[in-house]
């Protein structure tokens, strides 16, 4: 009995059959670099930065390029096994599909959803007459976001919009590859993914040039954050960049590990995109109207974390590959998406913990130049408090999900492990 409660404890730092060790660094990099974009976006909101910086401005809502990150490794990590499946001649196992990803998505979404609307709400807003409306109205707004509808209908959470992105991607794509992508000519696929790619830079180009230009500066943030950044059909390229990857790893690894055999034209390939993306983040601000900022940004972003990921995957000798392969980063990946889920609300706790310990003023009054540090300490102790959630919402719902694909299946389920993927 304790070693089987001592084994559960412990689950998640034990490494994954499968897992891919390089990648789990980006998952956690870029959920504490989230996590301190929007720290540093509240304060500015409430006027609390001491010494504010254009340059750090920019620098911390550059952030965001990290959501294309993720979506770029969702799409390489959910499609590139089913496009795998699909090119040796099997066919889709569909309700194997939507078992795992249920199980692995919905139970911690839900349960957070449920906990803050009908429960954390009213117990804080109270029910007086005059709060009565807003609890109502939170938890009428709940249903979107249990519909998974928050990046085109406002929610309770403004960082969920990401997960509906997601999930509506999930629903997708395993429809897409059995119905459209298996059906086109070998020698075509490619360019299939390529023209979807294309398609969300050509919504954006219209964009741009038509609506967007007469949006007035004062809600440019809005404006962007409603026609551009949430909705699928404006965002979903960085989603199919890392579909083209799956593609790329299953039908050309071959020439893949050819190219990045030369380590000097692969790494310098590498570096010109570093050159490129330190100056768009430091330079550009996606909330202010331009081409670069709120057009091709998306682009940038994709193709060079797309091909950092397939380096990372094809060059286990570059130093990079191996700093990330170590293992201290395998259980803060895994926690990363109930992380996610809490971070909005996890952050209050943090940064009043920071206050109460004196590490932080406690008037919220913070440089600009200190913010990075607080937000990685933020999160760092966000990522304690998904440990916790994990346990009470992941993992229960992980080992049924294991336990019920074993059955299908007709195998022993007395070793479950988790997958990798968000």
């Amino acid at each position: 009995m304790i070693k089987a409660i001592w084994d559960y404890l412990t689950s998640v730092f034990r490494p994954v059959k499968g897992d891919i060790p390089s990648l789990n660094p980006l998952r956690v990099f870029g959920l504490l670099a989230v996590i301190t974009a929007h720290f540093a976006q509240t304060l500015e909101a409430n006027d609390r930065i001491l010494n504010y910086s254009i340059y750090l401005r920019n620098i911390y809502d550059s952030a965001s390029q990290f959501m294309d990150m993720f979506f770029v490794l969702s799409g390489f990590l959910i499609a590139g096994p089913l496009i795998a499946r699909m090119e040796s001649g099997k066919k889709l196992k569909f309700l194997e599909y939507f078992i795992k990803r249920t199980f692995r998505i919905f139970p911690a979404f839900y349960i957070f959803i449920a906990f803050y609307a009908f429960l954390l709400a009213p117990a804080s807003l109270g029910k007086h007459a005059d709060t009565a409306a807003a609890v109502q109205q939170i938890q009428n707004r709940a249903y979107v976001e249990f519909l998974y509808l928050s990046n085109y209908l406002e929610g309770i959470q403004y960082h969920t919009w990401s997960l509906a992105l997601e999930e509506q991607f999930y629903l997708l794509i395993p429809f897409f590859l059995a119905l459209v992508y298996i059906r086109t000519p070998s020698r075509n696929r490619e360019w299939l993914l390529i023209g979807l790619y294309v398609l969300p830079l050509l919504y954006r180009i219209w964009a741009y040039f038509t609506f967007m230009s007469d949006v007035p500066s004062d809600e440019m943030t809005h404006a962007y954050h409603k026609y551009i950044y949430h909705p699928f059909h404006a965002h979903c390229d960085s989603l199919i960049m890392g579909v083209l990857l799956g593609r790329l790893h299953s039908a050309r690894s071959v020439e893949l590990k050819n190219f990045f055999a030369n380590k000097t034209l692969s790494s310098s390939i590498l570096a010109a995109g570093t050159v490129v993306i330190i100056p768009v983040s430091l330079f550009t601000n996606e909330f202010e109207y331009g081409f670069l900022n709120q057009v091709v940004r998306f682009n940038i972003f994709s193709l060079y974390y797309g091909y950092l990921i397939l380096m990372l995957v094809y060059r286990p000798e570059f130093w990079l590959s191996r700093l990330f392969s170590y293992s201290i980063f395998s259980a803060p990946a895994k926690l990363t998406y109930t992380a996610y889920i809490i971070h909005v609300l996890g952050s209050l706790f943090a940064f009043q913990l920071f206050i109460g310990l004196g590490w932080m003023p406690a008037d919220g009054y913070i440089q600009h130049s200190h913010v990075a540090l607080y937000g990685v300490a933020g999160g760092l102790c966000i990522m304690a408090l998904a440990y916790f959630y994990y346990l009470l919402t992941e993992k229960p719902f992980m080992a049924l999900r294991d336990w019920i694909i074993g059955r299908m299946k007709g195998r022993p389920t007395q070793h479950l492990h988790p997958e990798q993927s968000r």
